[in-house]
Order: structure tokens, then sequence, then C-alpha cells
């Protein structure tokens, strides 16, 4: 069964975390949530942000003022 694997990597940390998820739908609902709130707490610090997300929705990045937050889906092979 093919899993999918939502994996966010920072420029300013070495923390890479990944969330698995059954389908690709929920996939690309997380990422896309994941997404949103980080560009929310953005508008609500009053940072200014350069965000974009991917038609597909299987990639986005948040380039907060040099530091940049990126989320990749990827398929994962059993």
């Amino acid at each position: 069964m093919v899993k999918y694997a939502v994996v966010t990597r920072y420029s300013f940390d070495s923390d890479m975390p990944v969330r698995l998820l059954e389908t690709e739908a929920s996939a690309v609902e997380y990422l896309r949530s994941d997404y949103e709130n980080e560009c929310r707490i953005d508008r609500e610090e009053g940072k200014v942000t350069e965000a974009s997300i991917d038609e597909d929705g299987w990639s986005a990045s948040i380039d907060h003022n040099g530091d940049v937050t990126e989320w990749r889906i990827g398929r994962v092979l059993q």
C-alpha cells in the first residue's frame, strides 16, 4: 500500500518533521492546513512574508524575511 509523507523543512533549524498519511487527499489537506496556519501566525505577528502553494497542493513555501519554511509531499513505497 502506498502512503504519503508531508515533509517540512526549515532553513533556520535542522529539525525536519515528517507526517505519514494514508491518502493523497489527506496529505494535501494536511499540508494546506499547516501552511495556512503558519501564514495566519505570521499575519498576527505582523511579519512580512512571501508565501506560495502549488496549484496541485504538493508543495508550499513561506519566506519569513530570509528564514524559509518549505513543505513537500512524497509517496512512501513499501
